[in-house]
């Protein structure tokens, strides 16, 4: 198993600090090395460590859910909405992309309703919980009526998180192409609640 931190130690006083079994740094030890020492590594990851050892040393509980919660971006004052999520609950994921968001609500229990009308996304959401009994996935856009609209996706890629289902979207910027025709889904209260 690679060890998350190491450090070797030689008899000149040389120094080799390896993360996830690969040399990072090589230093020699004075205390001038290891301020710069230290500074390269907060440089180099900075907040995301902590959060990556809290996952690490966590993997059920909060540390993991708060390292979600990271990728997601979720501002300080949102943190608690994902912390109050329980067993049974049902949460709605509308653009679901790379199923960040569902992969929090279902780390807390809860079950998932995920709509993306991007193809390719949709293809990889299908792989990533096939099977999964708490997800259920939705090749559409989620909006208030039956429906068809044209999809733009960011400079042509396929993956891109700023898709819209306008072309220009709100920083004014222009969108490089369109995609598919994505179905707009009402969501029903027959369907989700029981």
């Amino acid at each position: 198993m690679v060890k998350f931190f190491a450090k070797k130690k030689y008899e000149d006083g040389q120094r080799e600090f390896y993360l996830f079994g690969v040399k990072v740094f090589s230093y020699f030890s004075t205390k001038r090395s290891l301020k710069n020492l230290h500074s390269k590594i907060n440089k180099l990851l900075g907040d995301n460590a902590v959060v990556a050892v809290a996952a690490l040393t966590d993997p059920l509980g909060f540390g993991m859910l708060d390292a979600k919660m990271a990728s997601l971006h979720v501002p300080d004052k949102y943190k608690n909405l994902f912390y109050e999520i329980k067993d049974g609950d049902i949460c709605i994921d509308g653009g679901a992309n790379r199923g960040k968001f569902t992969d929090a609500v279902l780390h807390q229990g809860a079950e998932c309703y995920a709509f993306e009308p991007n193809g390719a996304l949709f293809t990889i959401l299908r792989k990533k919980y096939g099977g999964n009994e708490k997800v259920h996935l939705y090749n559409a856009a989620v909006g208030g009526r039956d429906g068809e609209m044209e999809f733009y996706r960011a400079s042509g890629n396929a993956t891109d998180e700023g898709a819209s289902l306008y072309a220009n979207f709100a920083g004014g910027g222009e969108f490089g192409g369109k995609s598919q025709s994505c179905r707009f889904s009402s969501i029903h209260q027959k369907r989700i609640y029981r």
